[in-house]
């Protein structure tokens, strides 16, 4: 099975300019690695969502959400449908959430001022379930709280038809950064096709 490996995994753009990393026939399987969100910065309480700490936050948009890319479907033309089907998706050993002031749906709350007061970093461990692997796994929140891992592509989509999209901000037909619980295995997701080959992209 072909594969891009994680350490390839690191566009930015949806862009039609780039040069494929890999090369497939149509309905062959494939595996991606791909990094979190937040590019592996966030490893322990300590790493807070400070824009001035994180790489690549000094760009206009930041440099975040990274994608692995493009995978060039053969016989795939302007007009076609491409079809993802979505076999597996194995999680980390961890995961985490941070927010920081005025971000979120809660951050400009006059109940809850606290929660827009300073930056917060949470870390949580993964345990492997019942096929050894944390596909089935469950996530501890605390040492009373957990709950079964239900992981899903944030961000997928192929390269559109003139402009280039950020995979931080970017929407469209063409997919874009998402975040659809139902973008999980056991789903087909379809695609316009708009350029040679679809140029399909994957990450979060």
């Amino acid at each position: 099975m072909k594969k891009i490996i994680r350490e390839d995994a690191r566009k930015f753009a949806f862009d039609y300019n780039d040069k494929p990393l890999i090369h497939v026939k149509a309905g062959e399987r494939l595996e991606i690695e791909t990094w979190d969100a937040g590019s592996g910065f966030f490893k322990s309480s300590a790493d807070k969502a400070i824009p001035g700490n994180r790489p690549g936050f000094d760009r206009v948009p930041p440099l975040a959400n990274p994608i692995a890319g493009p995978v060039f479907i053969e016989g795939l033309e302007r007009g076609d449908t491409l079809v993802v089907n979505i076999h597996e998706i194995e999680v980390e050993k961890t995961s985490w959430v941070a927010i920081g002031p005025k971000r979120g749906p809660l951050g400009e709350s006059t109940r809850w001022p606290e929660l827009s007061s300073e930056y917060t970093t949470m870390v949580f461990k993964h345990s492997v379930g019942p096929s050894g692997t944390t596909m089935d796994g469950t996530l501890h929140f605390n040492d009373k709280i957990s709950w079964p891992i239900t992981p899903f592509v944030g961000t997928l989509g192929v390269a559109p038809d003139r402009e280039v999209a950020t995979s931080i901000d970017g929407q469209g037909d063409w997919g874009g950064n998402v975040d659809i619980r139902d973008c999980k295995p056991g789903n087909k997701v379809f695609l316009p096709v708009y350029h040679p080959g679809g140029l399909f992209y994957l990450g979060d």
